[in-house]
């Protein structure tokens, strides 16, 4: 995809996200009614890449002769080279959209904003506005019934985007949740459940956030509302880790509720990892090496003898109220529950 740079408004819009709509010189052009015509520019400008005429005839004319489809995608180039000049190269063999003609393309903007792996201001900036874009499903409402193979090349490029925004959003939620700015973060927990209302990791987030700003029963809520989507959409209930948090959030309601997520993130891939940091610097650096220890011992050691293992370690006390949750969490996260709770526990 082409490099976007902040310059002035591009001649042609291509916008994706939501219902397609394309704005040529700042003006809707309602002159493109042909839905495969549209069709036909979406998926040359979003794969970037020469396609050959036999390809796209059988693409969005597959149901039709050879001759009949190559036919009719010679009248389809006409009318799109027509209403925008410029904008197509075509060849005797081959067609595709010109990277280096004025244009911007919404998606584009998602998928550069991806890569950004530092929370500075200006990327922060950058992610902001990506996310932004994300108006509904690619293409949404869109279809061509009697092209299968673009029917599922939108079904992936649908998927794609969505991915796309969620990982931007997550992200997001890291860097400002990094810099303490709790309002902010909660804000993007929630536009991102508003574009993936099942994504459950998403809801836990929402839920620590929340329980962090003293918001105790606003988390409760927003576990109960996570259960009901759970059930509607999917015919699943909450998963134990959603369990668990739910219990420590109740549990803590009276005190601190620092050992959920007492401090940000250091980083978006220990967000996007769902464990947060429950300690000091000096704490995580002494939890990541009792993982490791852990790990090692895990074949030696029964599931509860490792926990007393570390608990008699740490001189510490074991107990759970519901020890059959922490046979369902892998390792590393039982190791971080339980230094957090027993931390806070002596504070």
């Amino acid at each position: 995809m082409k490099k976007q740079t902040h310059r002035p408004v591009a001649r042609l819009r291509l916008h994706l996200l939501g219902s397609p709509q394309i704005v040529l010189a700042d003006a809707p052009l309602t002159a493109l009614r042909s839905r495969k015509s549209i069709g036909l520019l979406a998926y040359l400008a979003v794969t970037g890449r020469p396609q050959t005429r036999s390809r796209l005839a059988g693409l969005f004319w597959g149901h039709l002769t050879s001759a009949a489809a190559a036919n009719n995608l010679r009248v389809a180039l006409h009318r799109l080279k027509k209403r925008l000049p410029g904008y197509l190269i075509a060849t005797r063999s081959t067609v595709a959209f010109d990277r280096e003609s004025d244009y911007w393309l919404d998606v584009e903007q998602i998928a550069e904003a991806q890569p950004l792996a530092v929370g500075s201001e200006e990327n922060i900036r950058r992610l902001d506005e990506a996310v932004s874009l994300y108006r509904g499903e690619f293409m949404e409402g869109f279809f061509l019934d009697d092209c299968p193979e673009f029917e599922q090349w939108l079904l992936l490029e649908r998927e794609r985007w969505q991915r796309g925004a969620l990982h931007c959003f997550r992200r997001l939620i890291g860097w400002v949740t990094n810099r303490r700015d709790y309002d902010t973060a909660i804000a993007y927990a929630r536009r991102l459940l508003e574009i993936a209302p099942w994504h459950e990791e998403s809801h836990r987030q929402l839920m620590r956030l929340l329980a962090l700003t003293g918001q105790r029963s606003a988390a409760l809520a927003q576990y109960y509302r996570c259960r009901r989507i759970l059930a509607a959409d999917l015919g699943v209930a909450p998963d134990e880790h959603t369990e668990l948090l739910r219990r420590r959030i109740i549990h803590e309601g009276n005190g601190t509720v620092s050992s959920l997520f007492p401090s940000a993130p250091s980083s978006a891939g220990q967000w996007e990892a769902d464990s947060g940091r429950s300690l000091s610097d000096v704490r995580s650096h002494l939890l990541n090496r009792l993982t490791q220890a852990a790990a090692r011992a895990w074949e030696e050691y029964r599931h509860e003898d490792t926990l007393r293992f570390l608990a008699a370690a740490l001189s510490l006390t074991y107990e759970y109220e519901d020890e059959r949750r922490w046979e369902l969490l892998g390792i590393q996260e039982q190791v971080h529950n339980f230094i957090a709770d027993r931390v806070a526990q002596k504070a």
